[in-house]
């Protein structure tokens, strides 16, 4: 191999090995895992890990153990199979349940809001549907009033008629009643 391919080779496992160090994994599902002091089963037990607890990678695996830090700062080495970069699913769906309670109950007070709100709209519309059908009643009426109004005016107008006509054929009879005994006097016929 030339020269510059092992370089590079070199420089990918150097980056791969930063990349891995620090990094947060978690230990996996529904497992008790023993913690040991070096990289193979020969080495004691130091503590143990519960599943889903968060560990930072701390180094490369040998023998199939991974490095770790724990989250109260404790080192040691744990088989690698048991090491995942995401969370299990038992962790991920408690995480979730209480991401739901947590909006449900952020969201209460909106909801809680919303449904005083619908409820007022309610009593409004029985309201609105109320001054609607006394707004009807009332337009009957004043039409009724409308019609007595112009019946009364009507016969008004006629009783003025006739009450003038009357006064006008008194009026033509007494003048013609009037006016013959005054031409009668004048006249010297008598």
């Amino acid at each position: 191999m030339s020269t510059l391919v092992k370089f590079i080779l070199f420089t990918a496992v150097a980056f791969i090995s930063a990349a891995q160090a620090n990094q947060v994994a978690y230990v996996t599902n529904d497992l008790k895992i023993h913690v040991r002091s070096g990289p193979t089963d020969g080495y004691r037990i130091k503590y143990f890990l519960l599943a889903g607890d968060a560990v930072t990678l701390n180094g490369e695996a040998e023998n199939g153990y991974q490095p770790i830090l724990d989250a109260r700062g404790r080192d040691g080495w744990l088989e690698a199979k048991y090491v995942s970069p995401i969370k299990g699913a038992k962790i991920a769906l408690s995480e979730a349940n209480q991401e739901i309670q947590r909006l449900k109950s952020s969201h209460k007070a909106q909801v809680t809001e919303l449904e005083n709100r619908i409820a007022n709209l309610s009593s409004l519309a029985k309201k609105a549907a109320t001054s609607q059908q006394t707004i009807s009643k009332l337009q009957t009426e004043l039409n009724s009033v409308k019609q007595q109004n112009d019946l009364i005016s009507g016969r008004f107008k006629q009783e003025t008629f006739f009450a003038g006509a009357v006064v006008v054929l008194v009026g033509v009879i007494l003048g013609i009643v009037f006016g013959r005994a005054t031409r009668k006097k004048n006249t010297g016929w008598s």
